[in-house]
C-alpha cells in the first residue's frame, strides 16, 4: 500500500476510534468516579456516584448538555480562614538546624521502577531531588536506582510520610489530608522542598527525561533571548505553533497542549504572534517555565487519536514570554517554578490526575496576573518516553478538560479578587469561586487552606501584588487613522496590565475590523476625520454603552499615541472625579457668542475681525472652532446649552487627548457632546466646553493632571524618549501623569512597551 493509502487508512481508523470515544463519553456523562480516601492506613475503592448535571449544564439544542460554569452552590463563608489575613502565625514547622542549603529542587512522585528520567535529574550538580513514594512504589527504590548514600536525594517512603503526618501542627494536618493512590501525593514533595530552602522547583514526571548534561535552569537572573508574544483577548494561548510543533517527516499540523479548550483549536488567533525578540526577561518576572517535550509529549487523548507520533518541536526556538492577560495550559511533567510562584504548586485531588495539574496552572495564572508574573514556554530540553497508558483511559480521565476548559478560561480571564490584598486571601477566594462553579469540590478548598497554613508556618514569604487592575473602568482607545490590526492588538495588550475592559474606536478598514474581532478585541468604527471631532463623539458613544453597567464606574478616553502614569489616576477615579489635562480657566481664546453671532470677550466687549485674526494666528484652529460654534448657534436645540444671558460660552482651548468621565455624568456629557458633534465643533474647544458644561450643571470634582509634551521637531524632540526622560527628571519623576505624543507606529513595539513601563515604575 502506498503512503497516501496508509495515511488515509490511519485517518479513517482514527475517526472511527474517536467516534467510539464520543459514544463512550455520552454513556459516561452522568457518572463520575471519585475516590473517598481515608488516612492513613486504608483506602476505600473508587465509588461511582451519579452527578446531577442539571446544576452545572445547559441544554444545547438536541445535542446534549453544555457545562455553563455558573455558580450553583455556596461555600459557607464562615469557614474562610484567610479573609483579611495579614499577620503570620508562629513558624513551628521548620525544625532547628534543618538543612536549607539546597535552593534548587527536583520533585517527582512515582509508582514504577527507577527510570532514566529520575536518575538523570538526581545527577544534576547543585540540585536536590525529593522522590515521593506511594503505596505501589518499590520499597527498595533508591537502591535499585543506585542512589543510596546520595545526600542530595531524599526518598519519602510511605513510612516516612506516616511519621511526618504525626506532627501536631499545620504541616502535619496537611500531610494527613493528602490521599494515597493519587497524583496529588506530589504535594508532599513540594512542601518538603520549600521547607528545605527551595528557591526553584523543577516539577517533573518519571517519564520526562532531561537531555544529558542539561539543568532545568540555565540562569538565575534572566531568560535570555525571549520572544514576547502578542495576543488578542481570547483569554488563552496555544504555544505549539510558535514552538514549531510538527509530526516527524510529515510537516506541520494543527496541534495543541493538553487542557487547551477544544472549541478554540481551529481558531488560529490563539496561536498569537511574536511582537519582538531578543528580550532578556528577568527571572523575577517569571512564575513558571514550561518545557516542551519531544517524541510523545503532553497532549490529550483526542490529539493522540487523530495525529500520529512522534511529535517534535523546533529545537532552536527561543523562549516565549506569555502575556499575563492570557492563560496557557502548563503541566506537572516538566516545569520550573520560581520562588514567588511556589504557593501555586498545590494540586487539587477531587479531580482526575489528568485534570489536576492543568487546573492548578489555570487557577494560579489568574493570580500571577495580579502579581505581575508571567509564564514562559521553553524549547524542548526533555524527551517524553511515556509510561504505559490506555488512550481511552486517558480520554475518560480528561473529560473535565474537554467539557469545562473553555468556560474556565472565560471565567479566569476576567476574575478579580473582591477584597484580597495578599496571596492567601486571593487564593482562598478564587478556589471558593471555583468550587461554587463546579470545577473542584469543597474538600479541595479545605485542604488548600491547610496548604496555605503550612506555608505560613514554615516561613514561606508570599509575594505582594505589584499592580492591581482598575476593573471598574473601561479604557477607550481612540485611533484617529486606520492602523494595522497587529498594532491595535499590541496596544490593547499593553494596557491590559491595568484595565480589564478595553474598547478601541477608529476609522478602521473592513479587513482590520474583521481581524480584530477574530482576536476578540472590542472594536467599533468611527468617522474618518483625523480626530477633529470623533474622539469626544466616540467617548459619548462608549459612555452610552456602559452607563447602565452596575460594575462600571467610568470611561477613560485615551489617544493611541499617549502614555499615562496610572497610579496618579487611582485616587481621583476612586473619588468619582472627572480627570483631565484641560484647565478650566479663562484664557485668550475664551469667548461668548450671542444669538446674533456677535463674538464677545468674557467681560462683554466684542471682538473685532482683526482681534479674531490675531487669535487665529496664535492658535491655528481658533477660526475653525468659531465656525463650529456659529453653526451650533443657529440650531434651535442650542437652547439646551446656552447661558442665562442667551449666549453660548466657548471654553478656553485645551489639550484633549485624554479624559476620564464617571458614567453617572453620562447624560450631561451626552447632552452637550451630541450637539457639538452634530455641528462638527473642533475637539480642542469642544471637549473643554463639554467638561465646563458638566461642571456647571453638577457638583462633580475636576482633577487636573499635568501633561508632558514639547514642540521641538527632530529625533530628540517631540514624541521621543528624550522628551519623556526630560519630563521625568523634573521633581521626583512623578510630576507628569500623561505623555503625548509617543507613537507606537514610530517607536516600535519594544520601545513603546519599555517606555510605558518606565512611566509607571
Amino acid at each position: 500500500m502506498n503512503t497516501y493509502g496508509k495515511s488515509k487508512k490511519f485517518v479513517s481508523l482514527a475517526i472511527l476510534t474517536l467516534l467510539g470515544c464520543v459514544m463512550l463519553l455520552l454513556l459516561m456523562l452522568d457518572l463520575d468516579a471519585t475516590k473517598k480516601l481515608t488516612w492513613p492506613e486504608k483506602v476505600r475503592g473508587s465509588k461511582l456516584v451519579r452527578r446531577n448535571w442539571s446544576n452545572v449544564a445547559e441544554i444545547s439544542s438536541a445535542t446534549g448538555r453544555v457545562f455553563h460554569g455558573k455558580p450553583y452552590r455556596n461555600f459557607d463563608k464562615t469557614k474562610r480562614k484567610f479573609k483579611d489575613w495579614w499577620q503570620p502565625i508562629d513558624h513551628k514547622g521548620q525544625k532547628e538546624g534543618e538543612d536549607s542549603s539546597c535552593t534548587h529542587w527536583n520533585v517527582v512522585t512515582t509508582i514504577y521502577e527507577p527510570s532514566l528520567a529520575v536518575k538523570r535529574a538526581a545527577m544534576i550538580q547543585g540540585w536536590c531531588t525529593v522522590i515521593v513514594a506511594d503505596t505501589k512504589t518499590p520499597q527498595n527504590y533508591t537502591k535499585a536506582a543506585d542512589l543510596e548514600g546520595d545526600d542530595s536525594v531524599h526518598f519519602l517512603s510511605v513510612d516516612d510520610q506516616l511519621q511526618w503526618a504525626k506532627q501536631n501542627n499545620a504541616v502535619g494536618l496537611f500531610v494527613r489530608a493528602i490521599p494515597f493512590k493519587h497524583f496529588a501525593r506530589k504535594n508532599l514533595g513540594y512542601l518538603y522542598a520549600i521547607m528545605h530552602g527551595a528557591q526553584y522547583v523543577f516539577d517533573f514526571d518519571d517519564d520526562n527525561i532531561l537531555a544529558e548534561g542539561t539543568a532545568p535552569l540555565s540562569s538565575e537572573t534572566h531568560l535570555e533571548g525571549s520572544r514576547v508574544v502578542m495576543l488578542g483577548n481570547l483569554g488563552v494561548f496555544n504555544h505549539h505553533g510558535l514552538m514549531g510543533a510538527k509530526v516527524s517527516n510529515t510537516g506541520e499540523i494543527v496541534s495543541w497542549p493538553r487542557g487547551f479548550p477544544l472549541d478554540l483549536i481551529q481558531n488560529n488567533a490563539t496561536a498569537g504572534a511574536v511582537a519582538y525578540g531578543g528580550f532578556n526577561a528577568p527571572i523575577e518576572s517569571i512564575a513558571v517555565m514550561q518545557f516542551c517535550a519531544d517524541s510523545n509529549p503532553d497532549i490529550d487523548a483526542i490529539h493522540r487519536l487523530v495525529h500520529p507520533l512522534p511529535l517534535i518541536f523546533a529545537p532552536n526556538e527561543h523562549p516565549l514570554l506569555v502575556p499575563n492577560h492570557a492563560l496557557v495550559p502548563y503541566n506537572a511533567q516538566a516545569t520550573v517554578h520560581t520562588y514567588p510562584a511556589l504557593w501555586g504548586l498545590f494540586l487539587p485531588f477531587t479531580v482526575k490526575g489528568r485534570v489536576s495539574d492543568i487546573w492548578r496552572g489555570y487557577f494560579a495564572q489568574a493570580i500571577f496576573r495580579i502579581l505581575g508574573l508571567h509564564v514562559a514556554i521553553l524549547p524542548p530540553r526533555v524527551i517524553q518516553e511515556r509510561n504505559e497508558h490506555s488512550i481511552l483511559g486517558d480520554f475518560d480521565a480528561e473529560i473535565d478538560l474537554y467539557l469545562k476548559s473553555s468556560k474556565l478560561v472565560e471565567f479566569l480571564a476576567s476574575w478579580q479578587s473582591d477584597d484580597g490584598s495578599t496571596v492567601p486571601e486571593m487564593m482562598e477566594q478564587l478556589w471558593i469561586n471555583l468550587y461554587e462553579r463546579g470545577y473542584i469540590e469543597e474538600e479541595d478548598v479545605n485542604v488548600l487552606q491547610l496548604w496555605l497554613h503550612a506555608l505560613v508556618e514554615i516561613g514561606y514569604d508570599f509575594p505582594q501584588p505589584k499592580r492591581r487592575q482598575i476593573d471598574n473602568v473601561v479604557l477607550m482607545g481612540q485611533f484617529n487613522f486606520n492602523a494595522k490590526s497587529e498594532e491595535v492588538i499590541f496596544w490593547a495588550q499593553q494596557w491590559r496590565r491595568w484595565f480589564n475592559r478595553i474598547v478601541v474606536r477608529g476609522p478602521f478598514e473592513v479587513d482590520v475590523t474583521q481581524e480584530l474581532e477574530k482576536n476578540a478585541v472590542s472594536v467599533h468604527g468611527s468617522r474618518e476625520d483625523r480626530g477633529f471631532v470623533s474622539p469626544y463623539e466616540n467617548l459619548m458613544l462608549t459612555l452610552r454603552q456602559y452607563s447602565n453597567h452596575s460594575d462600571i464606574d467610568g470611561v477613560l478616553y485615551l489617544r493611541d499615541d499617549a502614555l499615562l502614569s496610572i497610579d496618579n489616576l487611582r485616587d481621583p477615579i476612586k473619588d468619582g472625579q472627572i480627570v483631565t489635562t484641560i484647565k478650566l480657566e479663562n484664557g485668550p481664546h475664551t469667548v461668548k457668542i450671542d444669538k446674533d453671532g456677535t463674538v464677545r470677550k468674557p467681560d462683554g466687549s466684542s471682538l473685532s475681525d482683526g482681534e479674531i485674526d490675531a487669535l487665529d494666528k496664535d492658535w491655528f484652529y481658533f477660526k475653525k472652532c468659531l465656525e463650529g460654534f456659529q453653526r451650533l448657534n443657529e440650531d434651535p436645540e442650542s437652547e439646551l446649552i446656552r447661558d442665562a444671558d442667551g449666549s453660548i460660552f466657548v471654553a478656553e482651548r485645551g489639550d484633549s487627548d485624554f479624559l476620564y468621565v464617571p458614567t453617572k455624568y453620562s447624560v450631561e456629557f451626552d447632552r452637550t457632546a451630541s450637539l457639538l458633534a452634530k455641528h462638527d465643533v473642533f475637539l480642542e474647544c469642544g471637549l473643554p466646553k463639554i467638561v465646563h458644561s458638566i461642571k456647571k450643571e453638577t457638583d462633580v470634582g475636576v482633577k487636573n493632571i499635568q501633561l508632558c509634551t514639547n514642540w521641538l521637531h527632530g529625533p530628540q524632540g517631540r514624541g521621543s524618549t528624550k522628551m519623556v526622560n526630560d519630563c521625568r527628571k523634573i521633581g521626583d519623576g512623578r510630576r507628569f501623569s500623561m505623555y503625548h505624543p509617543f507613537k507606537l507606529h514610530d517607536q516600535g513595539y519594544r520601545k513603546f512597551s519599555d517606555t510605558l513601563h518606565l512611566v509607571n515604575s
